[in-house]
């Protein structure tokens, strides 16, 4: 950011105020902390998406961000006195489909760094995002980065996704640009990424050969279709493939950023139109298929206490493995069960009791 937090913060609320109806001021509370550049671009991110959704979506006339710097770690809120939404309802009280995108990638940002993010909202009373997000004592981010591998038979359009995601989104490394299928293959078996950004054509001669077995790698990695307009045909085999998100040709840096990041943790990203075609395209595969989904014994421990409303980490530490087993984990279930997130995902334990 090439400065503190703070003073890049205070430099998009002066922007916003200077184009835009809208009272918005920041707080600083505590001693602030020396941020490693990846906590203190993700913070920065988070306020943004939020700042965009009061915008958008808020009808607000005053916006406060406060930073609360404390002996763990940084909390960020963000709070407007606009007209509020109901979060489980769609349509007039609840969140559109541009802002459950923006509420999902705020999400995966805070996870990302091991944190947190709520969401209080009450229809006509406003609503308040709370990002918190640990910091070590000598400032560095918690985990490694997402691995991804991006591939595509037009070598401008990869390099271009290349330079949106080493620019935009420090939480993903790429680590290869492919254009061929012999090469996605090879390089996905030495490489072990955690997730494929595939343009159409490379998605589905790659899913050819995962399911003939020709591939030597047997991970079920979530991946990313890069396609304009997809065909209903086209979003049925996306749906088999574990496809979680879709980019286009007009993708803007932020949406490519939080599409990925989203795939990478297991959520789908998808905006409403297409996600109402992607929905019913794998209902369809469901009904052809008939089977129930199989899960494997450690997936369905996952699964059990994803039900007990624990977070990963504390899975991680009841089943002893790392969270980012977990985060695969849970990345296979979702796209073994078509489930849209990890709240459908626990119903379906109840149902099948």
């Amino acid at each position: 950011m090439g400065s503190t937090l703070e003073e890049a913060i205070r430099r998009e609320l002066d922007r916003v105020e200077a184009v835009h109806p809208l009272d918005a001021t920041l707080s600083v509370v505590g001693e602030p902390h020396e941020l490693a550049p990846e906590v203190a671009h993700q913070v920065l991110m988070i306020m943004q998406e939020a700042v965009g959704n009061v915008l958008v979506h808020a009808h607000a006339s005053t916006c406060r961000v406060g930073l609360f710097y404390n002996a763990t770690g940084i909390t960020a809120v963000i709070e407007d006195n606009g007209r509020g939404f109901d979060a489980a309802k769609r349509g007039p009280e609840g969140p559109s489909s541009s802002a459950r995108l923006g509420l999902h990638g705020m999400a995966a940002r805070a996870h990302f760094l091991r944190g947190d993010l709520s969401v209080n909202s009450t229809p006509g009373w406003g609503t308040i995002i709370r990002a918190e997000v640990p910091y070590s004592a000598n400032g560095e981010v918690s985990r490694e980065r997402w691995k991804v591998l991006v591939a595509g038979v037009q070598p401008m359009v990869r390099a271009g996704l290349v330079r949106l995601l080493e620019t935009s989104e420090p939480s993903v490394q790429v680590m290869g640009e492919l254009g061929s299928l012999e090469d996605l293959v090879e390089s996905t078996s030495l490489l072990q990424p955690d997730m494929l950004v595939l343009d159409w054509v490379l998605l589905e001669q790659y899913t050819a050969v995962q399911q003939a077995g020709q591939t030597e790698d047997p991970v079920d990695r979530p991946l990313v279709a890069v396609v304009d307009h997809p065909s209903l045909e086209q979003l049925r085999l996306a749906a088999a493939s574990g496809v979680r998100g879709f980019l286009s040709l007009a993708s803007s840096p932020a949406e490519v950023a939080r599409v990925v990041v989203a795939a990478a943790r297991g959520d789908a990203l998808l905006d409403g139109a297409v996600f109402t075609r992607f929905t019913e395209a794998h209902g369809h595969a469901a009904t052809d298929e008939d089977q129930p989904a199989r899960l494997t014994a450690r997936e369905l421990e996952v699964r059990d206490l994803l039900g007990q409303s624990l977070a990963d980490k504390q899975i991680a530490t009841r089943l002893a493995i790392s969270v980012k087993t977990v985060e695969k984990h849970v990345g296979a279930m979702l796209r073994k069960t078509g489930a849209r997130n990890r709240t459908m995902l626990a119903g379906l334990q109840r149902q099948d009791r």
